[in-house]
């Protein structure tokens, strides 16, 4: 398995540029934000599963880092990098903003992080 290679957002975020995939919809190309705060697999705010004609599957309770609780409905995704899928739950943010993956993609996808700002490097090496 390749390295993959992220970058830095105009905030200075590590980011990766991944496809997202849910049945029945065909991929959609977004960048989500690297967020080891997250613990799950995907997170995407209720604007983007517009993208998506999918049925929710359920919900899921979730604990964010700063404390608070919340219950968010899930679909299940399949992310692609460089022809490499990764399936896991996704969570729909109602008042999130941007597209996230966690803590669970990374174990998923059997990938390590690596990022110096100061050399302008985002790396995912493979386990």
């Amino acid at each position: 398995m390749p390295d993959w290679s992220g970058s830095f957002d105009e905030q200075g975020t590590p980011v990766l540029h991944i496809s997202i995939s849910i049945p029945p919809s065909p991929s959609t190309d977004l960048t989500a934000i690297i967020d080891t705060g997250f613990t799950g697999f995907l997170c995407l705010p209720l604007a983007a599963i517009t993208l998506f004609r999918s049925q929710i599957e359920g919900y899921q309770p979730v604990r964010f880092a700063d404390g608070s609780n919340s219950v968010l409905l899930e679909v299940r995704a399949t992310i692609v990098i460089n022809s490499e899928q990764v399936t896991g739950i996704a969570v729909i943010e109602p008042d999130g903003k941007e597209v996230l993956i966690g803590m669970e993609f990374l174990k998923a996808a059997r990938r390590g992080l690596i990022v110096l700002p100061s050399k302008a490097v985002v790396l995912l090496p493979a386990d």
